[in-house]
């Protein structure tokens, strides 16, 4: 007999391998996932992509416009497609990965990605889009290659944005088990708040180390979706006010996310139950020097989860259970924040 009302319910069905390849991915320079896919290698290096690129033969090189000016990738761009290549390498973000997938798709090839800058989990994932409609399902890459070297070549506010596509992975799960009764993964939730600090702090100290953690995370992320067979675990609720922002304000991808994150924060009381809190979600932004507040008052308004809930109609999401009244008083708290003066990093935690 049954306890209790939640004795019968289960989590989502999350693979716990996952932790064990990311310890061994933040000490080693690869390892290989396994599963029904396929296998799925990953390596990173600090300077080492040039050697490893250069194993692959009979490939297609996809290589996203914006590298032109890096004298490593320059070789790429004249050479000479081949019509049935055995290896596709995308090099680049969301859009170059993208393409990939899709040409990977058709021609059955092998899938190389190497993500530059970390700017989203494209390189991961076997989500695909056209014209902006709903993502659908593409081809797993095989191997994925980071090399923190040609990642430290960018701004580091472009690799920052990282953080929002990994941070959202908390609000999408919360989001995922409220709407299909599942119970929350604990584990993951904790996991994903507690390496947030620890991406804050190599940011300042070991920045380096910075960018192989986050890399190693954003792999995490596109696992969790991978071995749960469902991309909208890692893409709920704080990806939808994105889709919003990003059209108002012509931002990033994961920098939208991140203050997605924000908002969603104060809809529901979940989501204060596993580490974070409003207030440090805001202190970090905002020391970082990569949102302000400006970014996030024009959203505190029930028309931003009308529109949010419009980018993604059929999907399945707390947002569509939001009355007007509950999140006018709610979006009040971030706004009562936000006049204050900015929140410093480094004070104690508030729990709102």
């Amino acid at each position: 007999m049954a306890k209790n009302g939640n004795s019968m319910k289960k989590g989502p069905k999350i693979n716990e391998n996952i932790f064990k390849f990311f310890e061994i991915m933040s000490k080693n320079q690869s390892s290989t996932w396994s599963d029904k896919y396929g296998n799925y290698e990953v390596f990173i290096f600090k300077g080492g992509a040039e050697k490893k690129i250069k194993e692959f033969k009979n490939a297609n090189f996809l290589v996203a416009d914006f590298l032109c000016d890096m004298s490593f990738f320059q070789c790429y761009f004249d050479r000479e497609e081949l019509e049935f290549p055995e290896i596709l390498v995308s090099i680049g973000s969301f859009d170059v990965h993208n393409l990939a997938k899709q040409q990977g798709s058709l021609l059955n090839s092998h899938l190389v990605t190497i993500p530059l800058p970390l700017a989203n989990d494209s390189f991961g994932t076997n989500r695909c889009n056209l014209l902006g409609n709903p993502s659908f399902q593409c081809i797993y890459p095989n191997i994925t290659i980071i090399d923190t070297y040609l990642l430290s070549q960018f701004k580091p506010k472009e690799n920052l944005n990282g953080i929002g596509e990994f941070v959202g992975l908390y609000f999408s799960i919360i989001d995922y088990c409220i709407t299909r009764n599942l119970l929350f993964p604990v584990d993951i939730l904790l996991f994903i708040s507690n390496n947030l600090e620890v991406l804050v702090r190599l940011y300042y100290e070991d920045y380096e180390q910075f960018l192989r953690r986050l890399s190693v995370l954003l792999v995490f992320k596109c696992l969790v979706m991978r071995t749960s067979e469902s991309h909208q675990i890692g893409c709920g609720l704080d990806h939808l006010f994105a889709g919003h922002i990003e059209e108002v304000l012509k931002i990033p991808h994961g920098k939208a996310v991140y203050i997605g994150c924000i908002l969603a924060f104060v809809l529901n009381p979940a989501f204060k139950k596993f580490g974070f809190s409003l207030v440090r979600l805001i202190q970090i932004g905002l020391k970082l020097n990569w949102i302000n507040t400006k970014e996030i008052i024009p959203f505190l308004d029930y028309r931003t989860i009308v529109k949010a809930v419009e980018t993604r109609s059929n999907r399945i999401t707390v947002l569509n259970g939001v009355r007007k009244e509950n999140c006018e008083l709610a979006f009040e708290r971030i706004y009562d924040i936000l006049k204050r003066k900015e929140p410093g990093y480094g004070k104690h935690r508030f729990e709102l």
